[in-house]
């Protein structure tokens, strides 16, 4: 008996496989409103200068909590320094206390990279110095860090603790 060189493929799994592929194409040429916002996410994306890196001290102007097109995602503070203003970049990963602390008029000293993003200058923070008390907003590579509000450790006994 001769056997034909063709695989024979069941039904179902044709359908499945054509429908795979059509999804495929469909998602490859279909346009796509991320290659509009490629170039804002490659600028932010830059590697972060920690050879470059400035310290600005200077009081709080503003703390922008409002996302403005184009900039960074998080929070912004404009600092009033003897060169001017600046817009630190903080991010979106401050803890509420630190936030809080946040006022017009407070002094500040922050350390971080500026980066062109957008046609416009910033300071990417990396660390944040107020009210005595000092953040570490970024990685040495220049990573987001989360902050965590700081607890006062409970006293044996309670909270179920062992006594």
């Amino acid at each position: 008996m001769a056997r034909s060189g063709l695989l024979k493929v069941a039904p179902w799994f044709a359908g499945m496989f054509a429908g795979m592929l059509a999804v495929l194409i469909f998602a490859a040429c279909s346009p796509h409103s991320a290659a509009q916002a490629a170039p804002e996410q490659r600028a932010f994306n830059a590697p972060y200068d920690k050879a470059h890196e400035i310290t600005v001290s200077g009081a709080i102007d503003q703390v922008v909590t409002q996302r403005i097109a184009g900039s960074p995602v998080g929070l912004h503070l404009l600092v009033a320094g003897s060169k001017g203003t600046v817009d630190a970049h903080l991010g979106a990963f401050l803890s509420r206390d630190i936030v809080d602390a946040l006022h017009p008029g407070e002094p500040v000293e922050i350390i971080g990279a500026m980066k062109t993003i957008n046609g416009k200058d910033y300071l990417l923070a990396r660390q944040l110095t107020v009210d005595g008390r000092t953040i570490i907003i970024r990685n040495q590579r220049g990573f987001l860090m989360h902050s965590f509000a700081r607890r006062s450790p409970s006293p044996i006994g309670s909270n179920g603790g062992a006594q």
